[in-house]
């Protein structure tokens, strides 16, 4: 599940433990839009799956996690007031392990109703989000807030290749499921490196006083070519021929490459003008 994170809840503990008021109140804010779009998200994947049993399963930890969002804040600030106490942390500890124990259960259970070609969309609507994010962030020389979002982008990339590897073992061996397993190894090796590199320059020239230039278009390119990337297995795992009562089934040429060209302008028009203007709105994205 692509916007599963426990960075949003260890930067609010961080927080608390440096008793810094300003940016521990960021972090509260932060985690609560996190808890809140996870939880959004998750019901939205229930309103488009059929898998009434996998349906309830979500539902229930989401209602879990509902009960548990006022209870790690207030972990939280019960540390901030008394960060050297041994039973706040103590607390906080235990706070911490529950949530994350329902997120990886909230995991797998979305896994199970997920498509794999509607967790790639999700995908690409979350990095095109954290892209934009730490573009703000570099302009604003933020190097704590590019740093984390931009492990959130390594974090679902990876999960991105892992789950596609996996999707292959679904599949004959054919020319359409080789070149997916090519793409993956390229954006894996090749993209991804790229990448964090950009970003472990990024993050070193505006830590430094005086900042220094950390070359927003170098990033902006790693940026892309992951985006990208991950954009067009989407489309490559449509093309993809389904076997059915032992023959296979091709999709309609016709219509795939008109649906592509129209999804590719689209995209393409859309990362142009978001990384022009700094503000995504992510259901208008994609």
């Amino acid at each position: 599940f692509s916007i599963v994170s426990n960075e949003p809840l260890d930067q609010l503990i961080n927080a608390a433990l440096t008793k810094n008021k300003a940016e521990f109140y960021l972090k509260v804010i932060n985690f609560t839009n996190y808890a809140d779009r996870l939880i959004e998200l998750s019901l939205l994947a229930c309103s488009i799956s059929n898998n009434l049993d996998g349906n309830q399963t979500v539902e229930l930890i989401t209602k879990r996690l509902k009960t548990l969002i006022p209870n790690v804040i207030n972990a939280a600030k019960i540390l901030y007031s008394y960060n050297n106490s041994k039973e706040a942390q103590e607390n906080m500890t235990i706070i911490r392990n529950a949530w994350i124990n329902e997120i990886n259960l909230l995991t797998m259970a979305i896994d199970d109703i997920m498509s794999i070609n509607d967790f790639l969309l999700i995908c690409e609507k979350e990095i095109l989000n954290d892209i934009n994010n730490c573009i703000i962030y570099l302009q604003n020389l933020k190097p704590n807030d590019f740093s984390s979002t931009a492990k959130c982008i390594i974090e679902r990339t990876i999960r991105v290749c892992n789950l596609v590897l996996f999707e292959m073992n679904n599949y004959e061996t054919c020319e359409f499921t080789l070149k997916i397993s090519e793409n993956v190894s390229t954006l894996k090796t090749i993209y991804l490196s790229s990448f964090y590199k950009s970003v472990e320059y990024s993050t070193k020239a505006i830590s430094k006083t005086p900042s220094q230039d950390p070359n927003l278009n170098d990033f902006i390119e790693a940026s892309r070519l992951i985006y990208y990337s991950i954009r067009d297995m989407r489309h490559a795992l449509i093309k993809i021929p389904q076997q059915n009562s032992d023959e296979l089934l091709l999709i309609d040429e016709e219509t795939e490459n008109l649906v592509q060209s129209r999804d590719e302008n689209k995209d393409e028009e859309n990362y142009e003008q978001d990384l022009g203007n700094n503000d995504a709105d992510l259901d208008e994205e994609i």
